[in-house]
């Protein structure tokens, strides 16, 4: 499943690819930046899951198939960090990079260490300035979807997010973030359906 020549510069390709216009490198930067802005310590393993998190990204799910059965952009992604830490790293340190990318597929952590990740990954709902870019920037990489198909999607992942006892589950779990969030995603389902 994961080509096992990808190196570094693969990396930088798979970010850059053109349908990308939220889930990019920019994005990845920013989760950094975030953590270094609020003094986040990240352990080694969660700064790789980050940097590999999104590593592949299609909204395509032919693309996501796999023996006739789809896999998820989180799965292929962490697929491929696996691969790549293997060599560099302990069996454990693996795992945990590995899990904490799964995580990220419908962020509710499953191990201590995807906290602090998932938050930052999920950071931008509590802004709205940011909220609204990262909205129009997702909307461009599903372009070829209808409004009607788009609408229905974000709607359903909005509600499922609003549905939870808490969004943030680490450094963010306390303070405005939470409110702040369900603020911008209560506003956005109500413009995505009038």
């Amino acid at each position: 499943m994961v080509d096992r020549s990808f190196n570094f510069l693969s990396l930088i390709d798979c970010y850059n690819e053109p349908h990308r216009h939220y889930h990019n490198f920019s994005h990845i930067a920013m989760m950094y930046d975030w953590a270094r802005e609020y003094k986040i310590k990240l352990s080694e393993e969660q700064r790789l899951a980050i940097l590999f998190h999104d590593v592949h990204y299609s909204v395509d799910k032919k693309k996501n198939t796999f023996m006739g059965k789809y896999v998820s952009n989180e799965e292929l992604s962490a697929d491929i960090a696996q691969e790549w830490c293997k060599y560099c790293f302990e069996e454990d340190f693996v795992k945990r990079v590995y899990q904490i990318i799964r995580d990220t597929e419908i962020h509710i952590p499953t191990i201590p260490e995807s906290n602090d990740v998932l938050d930052l990954d999920l950071l931008g709902l509590s802004f709205s300035c940011i909220y609204k870019d990262v909205g129009d920037k997702i909307r461009q990489e599903y372009k070829h979807f209808s409004n009607k198909e788009f609408n229905k999607g974000r709607s359903d992942w909005i509600e499922s997010m609003l549905k939870r006892e808490s969004i943030y589950t680490g450094f963010f779990a306390s303070g405005d973030y939470e409110k702040n969030a369900r603020i911008n995603l209560e506003k956005n389902f109500k413009e995505l359906n009038p």
